[in-house]
């Protein structure tokens, strides 16, 4: 890792890094429940569908991260409050295991699910008069969130940018006020799909969530 600060807030990193896993911990739905009194299920739930998850092979991951933030104290006036920051981290991934020798490939590479190739946050502050206020943008790139060897089972998570805001108001050095807003846009929670991108498995969504309050020190 290498790091640079500003005067008199402020700082640059860039990072990279290697990890190796053994191991991995692996989910499987390529299995399904078969007939017969003895499927291990006294014969019950003929075609339904097994997910499990086991230890299995080996995971490498690379990766680089960069980060970014400043508090613009050079800008005049009540602009001098004003704050910005960012952050991105890029994976490239390759794993193997006994089911999944072979597969499809992840957006972050490799055929071992639940890594993310791209993810990142950029956000706007700003402190002064007793105001604490924060917008932010969180970025998660596509991925692959489970494999199989039926290549109709293997499932992505498609990728979303969320917005949250934060502000506080101080009265005093005891009392003060807050308004927190996550999920501005509703964005989905989840939103995967099945080897096609218009074969939609799971679609779970949520609406903005405000949170207000008064805050007291005593």
């Amino acid at each position: 890792t290498a790091e640079y600060y500003f005067k008199p807030q402020g700082m640059v990193s860039v990072g990279v890094f290697q990890k190796k896993i053994q191991d991995y911990i692996a989910t499987d739905n390529s299995q399904f429940v078969g007939s017969g009194q003895d499927n291990g299920y006294d014969g019950q739930y003929v075609g339904y569908r097994i997910s499990t998850r086991l230890n299995s092979g080996y995971a490498v991951i690379k990766g680089i991260e960069a980060s970014y933030q400043q508090q613009l104290v050079f800008l005049p006036g009540w602009a001098k409050g004003l704050g910005v920051y960012a952050n991105v981290t890029k994976l490239k991934t390759h794993g193997e295991n006994s089911n999944f020798t072979t597969g499809p490939t992840s957006s972050a590479g490799g055929t071992i699910a639940g890594f993310l190739d791209v993810t990142g946050n950029i956000g706007l502050g700003y402190r002064g008069h007793g105001f604490d206020l924060r917008l932010q943008a969180v970025y998660r790139g596509e991925y692959l969130t489970s494999n199989s060897t039926n290549a109709a089972l293997v499932t992505y998570q498609v990728a979303k940018t969320t917005w949250g805001w934060k502000s506080r108001y101080n009265f005093s050095k005891n009392t003060g006020i807050f308004l927190d807003v996550d999920n501005l846009f509703s964005v989905p929670l989840d939103e995967r799909y099945a080897a096609y991108r218009d074969r939609i498995t799971s679609w779970r969504t949520f609406h903005a969530k405000i949170v207000a309050g008064i805050t007291g020190r005593f």
